[in-house]
């Protein structure tokens, strides 16, 4: 080889100047309001949310469509046609917030895409720059945003120390933001939510799963048990054994299901 020309490549620091990168400390139980806040108070044009798991990408799609944004997962868990639906969405201007996994989105090459939101710290800093360079190409300004839960701090200050990035905190803001601006009202913070009755047994389709006795009653006869081999042979022999007539006595337990035996 003549004149060869050599090509220096580093991997341990963030090679990207045009990015922005800044943070949202928020709770570990209200996370989905939490990014609803900060999508409002952002309010990008167009932005990849990138989760860690493939269920969390469908429930913030639904949870954003819900209010009004225009929002699609992107996972494993779709189809090879779906996916290019989406992606040509995306890339065609026509789909606002992208939820995606790492290895749905790795790859994938989108213009003029002004932020990329971290909903869930990843666990590695090779992952963070790879999400994170979604955005800010071709001489462009980007925004990089993450939203670190208290049992994220640790990942976080790891990314920040392997690639020297100093990212800007920022508040996040107060529930006065969700005035006038709420599709569906929200949950408090705190409740759980209702449990689907859609799954639940009807009175048509009795549950025929066997009832299971409660521990303590299942305690209480080997007790019993020992108590009666403990005895001589001729007592033994007098009086009858209690535990066998009481469990054939006692009234079949109700069905542990949110559903009523009949």
């Amino acid at each position: 080889m003549t004149a060869p020309e050599q090509i220096s490549l580093s991997r341990d620091q963030i090679s990207v100047s045009d990015i922005h990168h800044a943070y949202y400390i928020v709770s570990g139980i209200a996370r989905s309001r939490d990014l609803l806040k900060i999508l409002y108070a952002e309010n990008p044009d167009s932005a990849i949310i990138f989760c860690n798991m493939r269920d969390e990408t469908t429930a913030v799609a639904k949870f954003l469509n819900k209010q009004g944004l225009d929002a699609e997962p992107l996972s494993s868990d779709l189809s090879q046609a779906d996916r290019e639906r989406v992606m040509n969405r995306m890339k065609a201007k026509n789909l606002r917030f992208l939820c995606a996994t790492d290895v749905a989105a790795r790859g994938i090459d989108i213009s003029n895409l002004s932020h990329v939101i971290n909903y869930t710290v990843p666990e590695s800093p090779e992952i963070y720059v790879h999400r994170t360079g979604r955005t800010g190409r071709a001489g462009k300004k980007g925004t990089a945003l993450s939203m670190v839960g208290p049992r994220e701090l640790g990942n976080f200050r790891y990314v920040r120390l392997t690639f020297g990035i100093k990212p800007e905190e920022r508040l996040l803001p107060k529930d006065s933001i969700f005035e006038g601006k709420l599709k569906v009202p929200l949950p408090p913070v705190g409740i759980p939510q209702p449990p689907d009755r859609s799954r639940s047994c009807s009175a048509a389709s009795r549950c025929r799963r066997p009832a299971r006795r409660p521990r303590d009653e299942d305690l209480r006869e080997a007790v019993r048990d020992v108590e009666w081999q403990a005895r001589p042979r001729d007592a033994r022999r007098r009086a009858p054994r209690q535990a066998v007539d009481a469990q054939q006595a006692a009234p079949r337990p109700a069905c542990p299901r949110a559903c009523a035996r009949g």
